[in-house]
């Protein structure tokens, strides 16, 4: 431990303890990365909670491939043999994942993507995790997918553990952990407390994430540091650890970085609020219905320099040189 703050301290304090950290220097002069999946057996690094997975794929050797991947892993598979029928199937029940093939014949992939959110527009559904696995080599078509609706891709071939590090990026935004102790609390029939904090952070997360890109926009540090501190201390709740870490950057960061990299950081906070608001959706219909729907008009589209999520961490997790 090379820094130490006694509870209570007022805020400058906590600040300078946190720059004056050996590795305060780098990452004052970068934008924080995303914590990559730790390396080892890739069976052991999926969530501890079974999800429900649809995959939409022609080729019969790709479905046994993704099959034989998830073999062993708490998900339940269910699958397409293309578009059309993946569509119907999505109808029929809730999924936790739909995992695409593009360039499947019968239904151009695209349609089934806005297919499957006019669907969940229609019916006030909160938005479902669309995985594009691609073959493609251009941007532009990965762009294509992500801006028809897919939240994410993997490049093929598919190997088990993209597959894998694709699914843990997205669901382990939250400590499993935490929610368990909170649930620990609900010992009546009466009000949820995980659900209503829950509902309350979801209620809370847009109006703080527009305060945010208010506030970089017109250099109120101030109100950068009251907003980023408050929903900091509300990913606590959570063990949103990644999403707690990118609002520390952004409160103690200082007004030079801000003007320096702070776009840069609301954007990727905005892509980790995006996680953890799926992961909690999860929880949240464990503990008694689903979390409200996702305002498309707010959701943030995908730059020009995004990368596949799982692909990201994959790549920070390998050794350089």
């Amino acid at each position: 431990m090379s820094q130490y703050a006694i509870k209570g301290i007022e805020h400058p304090e906590l600040c300078r303890a946190i720059r004056d950290t050996p590795a305060s220097a780098a990452q004052r002069n970068e934008m924080p990365q995303m914590v990559a999946p730790a390396a080892g057996n890739p069976e052991t690094t999926e969530p501890d909670r079974p999800l429900r997975v649809l995959l939409a794929a022609d080729s019969v050797d790709n479905r046994f491939l993704i099959r034989a991947f998830l073999k062993g892993t708490p998900y339940r598979l269910e699958e397409a043999e293309n578009g059309d029928v993946a569509v119907e199937k999505f109808k029929r029940r809730r999924y936790d994942l739909v995992l695409i093939d593009m360039h499947m014949p019968l239904v151009d992939d695209y349609s089934a993507v806005r297919e499957i959110r006019k669907w969940e527009a229609k019916q006030g559904l909160p938005r479902t995790l669309v995985v594009a696995l691609t073959a493609s080599a251009f941007a532009e078509d990965r762009h294509q997918a992500l801006h028809a609706g897919c939240d994410d891709y993997i490049s093929k071939p598919v190997s088990k553990r993209s597959l894998l590090d694709t699914i843990r990026a997205w669901y382990d935004s939250v400590d499993s952990r935490a929610l368990a102790e909170l649930s620990e609390c609900d010992a009546s029939d009466e009000e949820s407390l995980v659900r209503a904090l829950i509902d309350q952070f979801l209620s809370d997360l847009d109006p703080r994430l527009s305060a945010m890109r208010k506030a970089v926009s017109d250099g109120d540090f101030l109100s950068m540091q009251i907003t980023a501190h408050a929903l900091k201390g509300s990913c606590g709740h959570f063990g949103a650890h990644r999403m707690a870490r990118l609002c520390t950057y952004l409160e103690c960061g200082g007004r030079d970085e801000m003007n320096a990299n702070s776009h840069e950081l609301v954007a990727e906070l905005e892509l980790e609020a995006r996680h953890v608001r799926l992961a909690l959706g999860v929880e949240r219909e464990r503990v008694g219905g689903p979390a409200p729907p996702l305002d498309e008009e707010k959701r943030t589209p995908p730059n020009e320099g995004w990368q596949g999520v799982g692909e990201r961490r994959a790549a920070q997790a390998r050794p350089q040189g």
